[in-house]
């Protein structure tokens, strides 16, 4: 029985040492692997400055221009003409917290919730089918839609591995910002804050 127990430890550890072996030889083992990722079935998402298409990457760093005074970031200052029935807004992408404009990023307007309008539980990115109003940012980090849905909306933001919500840090109690729209109206909702990333 000994014997039997020792055999079977060695399986196992010879086992082990070569699937080890494999995965490193094979790549699977290196994060950076995107041989691995397509293999699986997940998409990647090509680091800062990886591509020069800015659909397929965040916005490389020269392309995040530092802003030195509050006085630099110029939103838009009209909105488009709404189609009919629908709302149109305006507004200047800009994170607060490394004092860039945020250009060239997947952003959407998703619903509150129920009749309290709550934030969702989760930004997991949009869903069309769930009443989510998918754009980018332009190349100025400007917002500029003519279609929106009327109702209550709170705005997401693609950043680095997360979504996060346009926020206002300016007041005490930090939270995302409700924005509610109605037919046929311009909306110019200024600067849009966020900690991006």
């Amino acid at each position: 029985m000994r014997n039997l127990r020792i055999v079977i430890l060695l399986l196992s550890i010879t086992s082990i040492t070569l699937g080890l072996f494999s995965c490193q030889s094979t790549g699977y083992m290196s994060t950076s692997n995107p041989t691995l990722a397509q293999e699986v079935g997940v998409q990647t998402y090509p680091g800062l400055g990886a591509t020069e298409d800015s659909s397929e990457s965040y916005p490389g760093p020269a392309r995040l221009e530092t802003v030195t005074s509050e006085s630099q970031v110029i939103p838009p200052d009209s909105a488009p003409q709404p189609q009919p029935g629908k709302a149109s807004v305006s507004g200047l992408l800009y994170s607060y917290t490394s004092r860039i404009i945020i250009p060239d990023t997947h952003t959407y307007f998703t619903p509150a919730l129920g009749e309290n309008k709550e934030v969702p539980p989760a930004f997991t990115g949009p869903r069309t089918d769930l009443g989510d109003i998918e754009f980018r940012s332009d190349a100025g980090a400007r917002i500029e839609l003519d279609n929106v849905t009327p109702g209550s909306y709170y705005l997401i933001v693609w950043a680095p591995l997360s979504w996060i919500p346009v926020i206002n840090p300016k007041v005490d109690e930090v939270k995302p910002v409700l924005f509610t729209f109605e037919a046929d109206q311009q909306y110019i909702l200024g600067v849009l804050e966020l900690a991006w990333p």
